[in-house]
């Protein structure tokens, strides 16, 4: 039966405690494993060689899981990104704002002068829209 390094198991240990290594009997490899809350632990990921021969686990394996977690940012790098979301959304709904004013103050100067006009009687109506002209049909005396 193999067993993974030592060293190696501390710095996957380092990596996160739930990590494991252990050998698979049936495939004749080792597999790097994720404890559950419930259950036996997950194979995530089978270490072998490029031809899918078996080797001991190394360095390679911490490289690969170290670039497959998304959580490795920086505290500064995470919030620098939320703060400029932050930013970004609050531009937006500035943005939005004026234009909502700007759309609402040409629709009340519209129906204004309708509404003026409409009372200060058909003469003085000065609508926005060309009125008909009616042209007369036939003959005109």
């Amino acid at each position: 039966m193999y067993k993974p390094d030592q060293f190696f198991m501390k710095k996957l240990k380092g990596l996160d405690p739930k990590l494991g290594c252990e050998y698979n009997k049936d495939f004749h490899r080792f597999n790097i494993t994720y404890k559950r809350a419930t259950g036996i632990p997950v194979p995530i990921m089978q270490v072998k060689t490029e031809n899918g021969e078996f080797r001991h686990p190394d360095q390679r394996e911490i490289n690969v899981l170290h670039e497959s977690d998304t959580h490795r940012v920086s505290m500064k790098d995470r919030l620098n990104k939320a703060s400029k979301y932050m930013q970004d959304y609050r531009d937006k709904k500035k943005m939005e704002a004026r234009e909502n004013l700007l759309l609402m103050t040409k629709d009340d100067k519209l129906q204004l002068r309708s509404g003026l006009g409409r009372a200060a009687g058909p003469k003085v109506d000065q609508s926005i829209f060309q009125k008909p002209v009616h042209k007369p049909k036939g003959k005109v005396f």
